[in-house]
């Protein structure tokens, strides 16, 4: 883990021997404390304390961290399912998917059970706006046609976790293909989904079926959606796409698109303050040698933007990647799997 300034912390300190840990989030707490949270078992035993969502805090900046000595939530296959977590008023709150529904749980307690959504969907985001007070989830369908493919976000109560008013979808994610509405959902990463210092909650995707052809940015309950690229304008959007949201009102959105070589390169566009107008699109070229880009995370600081790219594994299994001379983490997840993550020194 690194901190604001460049350094690398120790990391969570877990201990060896787990049998499985997964694709942490990290937030701050109410108290300034640093939680990070992740999906795990220590061991393949369903009565172990650390078999579910599991939480380690940091007081001093992430120096050191203290495990919680029980998953802090146990059901609903909270252990092997990416959790992504905002915070509200000091309380955490988490959702995940079950077995095809979003599912939300409030604060550290593991006894209530969590509130599940509908339709169905992976990928779930969760965001807080402490302005007003409001926090949405946001996840993906790609399987089931009614009552509709596409993304979508609902409302949720910080209280109880249960949902608030109805889930709505945002215009243009599903495509009419032979007769149907399709959707390609990104496996194992999260919706990009934010809150807008100054107001509004945004989703992004890329859509189109059977290739994908643009990308969106949608402000949650608005009409349409900004089309931020589309195919045969420069760019064209190929797979994942991530969006962030910095302190100034402003939004970044990023995508990845193959050059006549097949290499890959990110492109970016930035809004104004007022997220209503897009800047150009800048183009970023990665480091050579990708094998194939899979999901995009974007952290934004006003006038920069941290980009953490992921790669795809071939049909062996095996990826690669340049990178300047330093530590790294590397996380392996598949859809409905249990991530692993190992640390790698590249020289």
């Amino acid at each position: 883990m690194r901190s604001r300034n460049g350094s690398e912390s120790p990391g969570l300190g877990l201990g060896s021997g787990w049998n499985g840990v997964g694709d942490a989030d990290l937030v701050v707490g109410g108290g300034g404390e640093l939680q990070a949270f992740w999906a795990g078992n220590r061991t393949t035993d369903t009565f172990d304390p650390l078999f579910g969502l599991n939480l380690a805090t940091s007081t001093d900046g992430g120096g050191s961290w203290t495990l919680t000595p029980a998953s802090i939530y146990t059901k609903f296959f909270a252990y092997g399912r990416t959790p992504s977590v905002a915070v509200l008023n000091g309380v955490s709150i988490q959702t995940w998917y079950y077995i095809g529904e979003p599912a939300v749980h409030v604060g550290l307690d593991p006894n209530p059970d969590v509130a599940l959504y509908s339709p169905p969907g992976t990928n779930e985001n969760i965001a807080a706006d402490p302005g007003s007070g409001q926090v949405w989830i946001a996840w993906c369908n790609g399987l089931e046609p009614q009552p509709g493919v596409g993304v979508w976000a609902q409302q949720v109560d910080p209280g109880s976790g249960s949902g608030m008013g109805s889930a709505v979808r945002m215009p243009g994610s599903p495509t009419s293909f032979e007769g149907a509405e399709r959707h390609l959902c990104p496996a194992a990463s999260r919706t990009p989904f934010v809150a807008r210092a100054g107001g509004g909650f945004f989703a992004a995707t890329s859509a189109g079926y059977p290739g994908r052809d643009r990308v969106l940015v949608w402000r949650v309950g608005s009409g349409q959606p900004a089309v931020v690229v589309k195919k045969g304008s420069g760019g064209d959007p190929d797979y994942e796409v991530g969006l962030a949201a910095d302190g100034s009102g402003r939004l970044w959105v990023a995508w990845v698109v193959f050059d006549s070589q097949g290499s890959p390169v990110l492109y970016v566009r930035r809004s104004n303050r007022a997220a209503a107008v897009w800047g150009e699109a800048v183009a970023v070229k990665p480091p050579s040698k990708q094998i194939d880009f899979q999901n995009i995370d974007l952290a934004a600081q006003g006038d920069r933007l941290d980009v953490l790219k992921s790669l795809r594994t071939n049909a062996k299994g095996v990826a690669s990647i340049d990178l300047p001379a330093g530590t790294y983490k590397a996380v392996d997840s598949k859809a409905g799997y249990v991530s692993a993550s190992t640390r790698v020194k590249a020289t």
